[in-house]
């Protein structure tokens, strides 16, 4: 049984076939192999909570009237202490994650990810978040592409989720797209996790801390953005950085008087550097920045996104 259980969680390299990213409102709820109820087209630790591990927890359930964005629900993912383990040393022990993906009953397995076939500009969606000592959640998206032998990663998107909010905040998560590739290259699979701890799944300096039971992440209205078309989701600010690429220094300045603090980050996710904003505008010295692709984010006083971009810096 315990094979069974592991092979539902070996989905990392996983290839997928089925429809483009539904139930993005988080409205849909199911079961496929007698796990508690998580939302359809995800896949969750719920699945560890059935006849198979006994003892395991539920990790996601339905976040209902002020935990609901729109609608009437959203996904409330709880990080919780796995009793009963598949695979000790090798599957976390404390875990709180929601994944795009199915479970299939015939053969019994796990297949991540939706097929996916133009190129995005940003993975969006709303989110609250309760931390545990100081716990980090996070948003992590790939755009992915079958080689014949493998499965190469064309571009990534993280959202770093470091503190409590306790109403939802608008998020986007940019992606940026690996320049090994030619820019005509399509994926074939979209891949998003939301994690309520994002430890051990991303091991990045901007999640220092270790997974806590106890953390909360609710997510609700999920959706992407297309390269090229209009938009899905705005931010509803616009922000103007410049000179861009840039060499000693760069500017920010948003149309938006709410604008407090903007913050910058590496293609890892980790937190750069961050600059108060006054008169909504602020100029960012890069003379301790590496060359490369850095990405910028502006909130308000609630800690709000309220625009982000990229950020190119030459020297």
């Amino acid at each position: 049984m315990k094979k069974i259980a592991l092979s539902l969680f070996s989905f990392i390299a996983v290839s997928s076939a089925f429809a483009q990213i539904p139930n993005n409102g988080m409205e849909s709820w199911g079961s496929t192999i007698g796990q508690p109820q998580e939302p359809m087209s995800y896949v969750s630790a719920n699945v560890l909570v059935n006849f198979l591990l006994p003892g395991n927890v539920t990790s996601v359930t339905q976040g209902t009237g002020a935990d609901a964005h729109s609608g009437t629900y959203s996904a409330k993912i709880t990080t919780v202490k796995v009793t009963s383990n598949p695979s000790p040393g090798q599957f976390p022990d404390t875990l709180g994650v929601l994944l795009l993906g199915v479970v299939n009953t015939t053969p019994l397995g796990l297949k991540a990810g939706t097929p996916w076939t133009t190129r995005l500009s940003s993975v969006d969606f709303f989110y609250k978040y309760t931390s545990v000592n100081n716990d980090n959640g996070a948003m992590i998206g790939y755009l992915t592409k079958w080689n014949g032998v493998t499965r190469d990663t064309i571009a990534a998107a993280a959202y770093p989720i470091n503190s409590t909010t306790s109403t939802f905040s608008q998020a986007s998560a940019p992606f940026l797209y690996d320049g090994a590739f030619p820019g005509t290259t399509m994926p074939d699979s979209l891949h998003v996790y939301f994690l309520s701890s994002a430890r051990p799944w991303l091991n990045s300096a901007f999640v220092p801390n270790p997974a806590q039971v106890g953390s909360i992440l609710w997510i609700d209205d999920a959706t992407v953005t297309t390269v090229g078309l209009k938009e899905t989701f705005k931010l509803g600010t616009q922000a103007k950085i410049y000179p861009n690429p840039s060499t000693n220094y760069f500017n920010i300045s948003v149309a938006n008087e709410d604008a407090v603090i903007a913050e910058i980050f590496d293609v890892t996710g980790k937190k750069i550097t961050s600059a108060t904003m006054f008169d909504s505008k602020v100029r960012i010295n890069t003379e301790n920045l590496n060359e490369g692709l850095y990405i910028y984010s502006v909130k308000d006083k609630n800690n709000k996104v309220i625009a982000t971009g990229k950020i190119n810096v030459s020297k």
